[in-house]
């Protein structure tokens, strides 16, 4: 039974001094019933996880949280081995040693503390402990405008953009300027900002750590709604306003019936009124006036020129139509 206790921790020392693949990601969908604006949810076992670091480097950046599972073996005492929850309080309960406290301690240092901790109680002369995270419940928290928020399991580190992708990417609305806030100094958050540019993103790939967090805010949107050829909402990634012809060029123009000269802007004001603009759109287009910017979350509405609605009407339509546009990402 000792000699293949000991051929049993050979694959585990081999991972150690080679260094095997990372690990397939497998993105965690929100449970039913579930609301995934907290960012936290359940996570898969240990073999569901993202590694971007070498499994000697994923040893000591890797930490053991409360309510993680545990597989400890001990080279050549095949009987002190098994399969342990870390509890509530950070302990774990180990034949001869009682409870030792590991919360909070990477991999590295876990094993280094139960191996003296066999010597001190003379035990064990020359000890050699491995443990491995079979379930864990820390990893990096993705939250904001992803396909899937949520707690994604890693060992040790893993890039930005690896993360995103176990997400389910990002969603049409999403920003470019991501925050990563580290769990080791949160008053000192990390923003990143992606490009369209795939040289100059792989540069975004910054690591993230166990226990960190990263946060994917909503683009600023433009709304183009009313008597265009494909009203949508417009998510600005890179500028933060965007001028009334080129909105409407993107929604690929006024319908058959537009007044042009009829369009106005709804704006909310600071102090949360709602504030309509007048717009000449026909003047603009022939250069006789100037052009328009509109901000994030501005409703530009075009109406119909046979409509006999009055202001008041076609701003409450114009809202309506907003709320179900199709959302148009542009330089994601």
């Amino acid at each position: 039974m000792k000699v293949l206790s000991r051929l049993s921790v050979i694959p585990i020392a081999l991972m150690f001094l080679h260094g095997l693949p990372a690990q397939t990601v497998q993105s965690i969908a929100p449970p039913a019933g579930q609301n995934s604006s907290t960012g936290i949810q359940p996570v898969p076992p240990q073999s569901e996880v993202i590694s971007a670091a070498p499994p000697a480097l994923a040893s000591a950046l890797t930490r053991v949280s409360a309510g993680d599972v545990l597989e400890i073996n001990v080279y050549g005492a095949p009987d002190l081995g098994q399969r342990v929850r870390i509890d509530n309080a950070g302990n774990v309960y180990l034949p001869l040693l009682d409870y030792v406290h590991l919360d909070n301690l990477s991999v590295e240092k876990a094993q280094e503390l139960l191996e003296q901790k066999y010597k001190d109680g003379g035990f064990l002369v020359n000890p050699h402990v491995s443990i491995t995270i079979v379930e864990s419940v820390s990893g990096v928290s993705i939250r904001g405008q992803v396909a899937k928020p949520g707690v994604y399991p890693i060992l040790g580190s893993a890039g930005l953009l690896d993360i995103i992708s176990a997400a389910g990417g990002l969603t049409p609305d999403a920003g470019n300027v991501i925050t990563i806030t580290h769990h080791d100094h949160p008053d000192q958050p990390e923003t990143i900002t992606l490009s369209d540019d795939p040289v100059k993103n792989q540069k975004a790939n910054v690591p993230a750590y166990q226990g960190d967090t990263v946060l994917v805010p909503k683009a600023g949107i433009v709304y183009v709604v009313g008597e265009v050829q494909a009203p949508a909402g417009i998510a600005l990634m890179k500028d933060t306003s965007i001028t009334a012809t080129k909105a409407l060029a993107i929604v690929h123009g006024p319908g058959n019936n537009a007044s042009l000269n009829g369009t106005f802007i709804i704006r909310k004001t600071p102090d949360g009124r709602q504030q309509n603009i007048s717009v000449p759109l026909g003047k603009i287009l022939k250069a006789k006036a100037p052009d328009v910017t509109l901000q994030a979350e501005d409703i530009l509405y075009v109406p119909n020129s046979t409509a006999k609605a009055v202001a008041k009407r076609s701003a409450d339509a114009a809202i309506a139509l907003a709320t179900s546009a199709t959302i148009i990402a542009l330089d994601h």
